[in-house]
């Protein structure tokens, strides 16, 4: 075997700095390890491509180390993916390091090739206290963190000029950009659980976190963005001017924890991201931890001028003092500012624990030292008046919280928040019938001379009232949105249909379409198409609702999808008893060709859904998508029947577009949801 070292820097006697020996092909790679320049030991580097949905098709996953001593990685497979809140699929190259030594590994990673589907592709450094047996496709569980180029979601404050943890500032999504990512929380005792797909276990120990290292998006504004250049198909969302295909990266043990580095051309460092967990990788083995180069979901990656110390701690520098974690206070309504009936679901939203009390404007006291826990929704019914009702909504955090539970986190304030918050009552007729067309305006009275615009119409309907659609084309710039809490009732369900024809709703590639989150509707002879890139066609997030010849169709994400309203929605609040019948979507693409299903009961649906009658056919991903996920748990049966689903991952023209699943039954290991 040919030996090819790395750059050699002085090591003193009690570090040891380790080159690479190399071969193109074999299962191991061995490097040799340099202490003040006699020979130690052999330290062995191996691969394996584990975790979900991964291939063992050499076209599709491997490695080559180069003459100089580069290392290359790929992972072609579209199915393998970076996930963000569970586990991953991707290639690794590895090497063991002792558990109570601490090392540095720092390389410079030239993109060579990728391509966009949703964000989950991804390539960079890795450490992690287990690793799964090559070929292994199941669900795989560790604790992890990584200097990775991925999908990186961020929220910037524009005065500090930094990425921030309030959710207030400005986002910014990147399909492709630099991330510290850390995976903590699995234990030789709950992995069983988490193997068993168990929820709580999933929710409650696990814990995924993503940081963002490089920010010059942030200057577009809010946005969805990609950094890096030599992606194959051209379709990258958001791609910089001067994309960049090389990054320095380091991710290194100390005797602080893990710290996670992104550094320039000539090692000095652009960003840092400290982890004050130094036994975080000492769980599920308690002897090694296992250090190296992965790439995920069509990335093939080169990583160059590798430099790999390992240090014993007793001579490394001393521990960091954890510093104070700070969270800005977040507290707001989040039930919708009108309502159609006097009795309104008042639902308050804050991410601390802490007292509410809400007054009218005659200062009665409509809630009265309400407890309120953090990241639940606390809901109490409030009696209106026809017209504006304004209240004044009074929240005390709680001194003694914590966010997480953790002491080295507080909030920002614990200062009393007081909000003024407005709700309109309002009855468009009482009329049977209120008559909307594509000139309707908001003032008029929904007659047949004097139609009122959907927007109003869907504010303000009546149960057992009838929504008339005159028919041609509403060309519409934002979402039409039925709140929760703009309900029927059982007896007299909101009915809207097109009168004569067919009601289009085109939404021309400007936002997301369609949003039903109230109770007991029924919907029919409506057409919906031209969603954003990325926005559904329509969202189905209520109960009890009927969708019946509903046509969607060009739309730039999923067309028709049954879940949950808000990502802070716990089960009670998942959509349940909907039923789909002789509807069509197609021809539905996203960007990337990869989520964009005809329809989809999937993450956040609960009983009673039933899809009747329905054909799906030439959309970008899936004809009809079940998909579960660990953090959520599976998903109640979904009633298929006399159904049909054809040339779904072809598109209209005839391109190959995506993966084109006819039925995609379960996920993540999760059972099916099929009956």
């Amino acid at each position: 075997m040919k030996q090819l070292k790395t750059q050699i820097i002085c090591a003193s006697a009690a570090v040891l700095l380790f080159g690479f020996t190399g071969q193109s092909t074999g299962s191991a790679v061995k490097s040799e390890s340099v202490r003040n320049g006699s020979t130690e030991t052999e330290q062995e580097w191996t691969f394996a491509a584990f975790g979900q949905n991964v291939v063992t098709d050499e076209n599709h996953i491997g490695y080559s180390v180069s003459e100089d001593g580069s290392v290359t990685v790929w992972n072609l497979n579209k199915k393998s993916k970076l996930v963000s809140a569970s586990t991953d699929g991707l290639s690794f190259y590895y090497t063991a390091v002792p558990a109570r030594q601490n090392f540095t590994l720092t390389a410079t990673v030239s993109v060579d090739s990728w391509t966009f589907t949703n964000g989950q592709e991804g390539f960079g450094l890795m450490a992690a206290d287990r690793v799964g047996k090559n070929g292994d496709s199941t669900a795989f569980w560790n604790n992890s963190y990584m200097a990775c180029g991925t999908r990186v979601d961020y929220y910037y404050d524009a005065k500090k000029d930094s990425a921030t943890s309030d959710k207030t500032d400005t986002k910014i999504s990147m399909k492709l950009g630099l991330g510290a990512q850390e995976k903590t929380g699995v234990t030789t005792e709950n992995l069983p659980l988490l193997e068993a797909n168990d929820v709580i276990a999933v929710n409650t120990a696990f814990s995924s976190t993503m940081y963002s290292l490089e920010t010059s998006c942030a200057s577009l504004g809010k946005g969805t963005y990609n950094l890096f250049g030599n992606e194959i198909s051209g379709t990258a969302v958001g791609t910089v001017s001067d994309p960049i295909t090389e990054v320095t990266l380091r991710i290194e043990k100390n005797n602080t924890g893990y710290f996670v580095s992104y550094l320039d051309a000539d090692n000095q460092l652009l960003s840092i991201k400290k982890f004050y967990e130094p036994e975080a990788l000492s769980q599920l083995d308690p002897d090694y931890v296992y250090v190296g180069f992965f790439a995920a979901r069509t990335v093939t990656a080169t990583f160059r001028d590798i430099e790999f110390r390992i240090t014993d701690p007793a001579d490394d520098a001393p521990s960091e003092k954890r510093p104070t974690e700070y969270t800005k206070l977040s507290s707001d309504v989040v039930s919708a500012p009108h309502s159609n009936t006097d009795h309104y679901e008042f639902q308050f939203l804050s991410n601390a624990d802490g007292i509410l009390n809400v007054t009218d404007s005659a200062e009665n006291r409509l809630i009265s030292e309400q407890p309120v826990t953090a990241n639940q929704t606390l809901c109490s019914v409030i009696k209106l008046f026809e017209g504006e009702n304004r209240f004044r909504i009074h929240f005390i955090p709680d001194e003694q919280f914590h966010p997480e539970g953790k002491d080295y986190r507080t909030l920002t304030s614990y200062e009393p928040v007081d909000i003024e918050h407005t709700v309109t009552y309002a009855v468009i007729s009482d009329a049977e019938t209120i008559h909307v067309s594509p000139n309707g305006t908001a003032d008029a009275d929904g007659t047949p001379e004097a139609p009122i615009d959907i927007y109003t119409a869907v504010k303000y309907a009546q149960p057992g009232q009838a929504i008339a659609l005159a028919d041609g084309t509403y060309h519409l710039s934002k979402p039409v949105i039925i709140n929760r809490g703009i309900n029927g009732t059982p007896d007299q369900p909101i009915r809207m249909t097109a009168e004569n024809g067919r009601a289009v709703f085109d939404f021309g590639g400007q936002c997301a379409g369609f949003l039903l989150a109230g109770d007991y509707w029924y919907l029919s002879g409506i057409d919906c198409t031209g969603s954003a890139d990325g926005e559904k066609g329509i969202q189905v997030s209520g109960n009890h609702i009927t969708l019946e010849d509903i046509r969607t169709y060009q739309n730039g994400y999923t067309d028709l999808q049954i879940s949950t309203y808000r990502g802070t929605d716990d089960k009670a609040l998942w959509p349940s008893y909907i039923l789909v019948h002789n509807c069509t979507s197609f021809g539905n693409a996203d960007v990337g060709y990869e989520n964009a299903d005809g329809f989809a009961a999937k993450i956040t649906s609960d009983v009673g859904i039933v899809f009747d009658g329905c054909i799906s056919y030439n959309n970008a991903d899936d004809g009809f998508d079940l998909y579960a996920k660990v953090e959520k748990g599976s998903i109640p049966p979904v009633t298929i029947q006399n159904c049909v689903a054809f040339d779904n991952g072809i598109g209209l023209d005839g391109t190959d577009e995506g993966n084109g699943n006819g039925f995609k039954l379960g996920g993540e290991s999760l059972p099916e949801a099929i009956s």
